[in-house]
This record gives C-alpha cells, structure tokens and sequence, in this order.
C-alpha cells in the first residue's frame, strides 16, 4: 500500500468454498444454536482439524 493511501474498505471474503449441503448444514445450525453461520463454521472446522 502506498503511503498516505486509504486502506481497502471491501468487506473481507472468505478464501474458501463450501459446497452447498455445506452451507446448508452451517445455516441450520446457526438458526438451532442462535450463533452467526461465522462463529458455526469457525467452531465447526476447529473441531474437524483437532484444535478445540
């Protein structure tokens, strides 16, 4: 970035891709759980990778 520039104000995007069953199991758990889809799927795949 050059100096004196404004930074980039675009809503960050994710830099993966879920398939659409994916998207769909992660939105009904945020309805069941009352939780952003975010907070879901950062819970879900800390879980898959052993993390949590």
């Amino acid at each position: 970035m050059e100096h004196g520039a404004e930074p980039d104000r675009r809503p960050r995007r994710a830099s993966y891709y879920l398939y659409p069953w994916q998207i769909r199991h992660i939105q009904r758990l945020a309805r069941e759980t009352g939780r952003p889809p975010s907070e879901v799927l950062r819970e879900v795949l800390t879980r898959a990778l052993g993390e949590g």
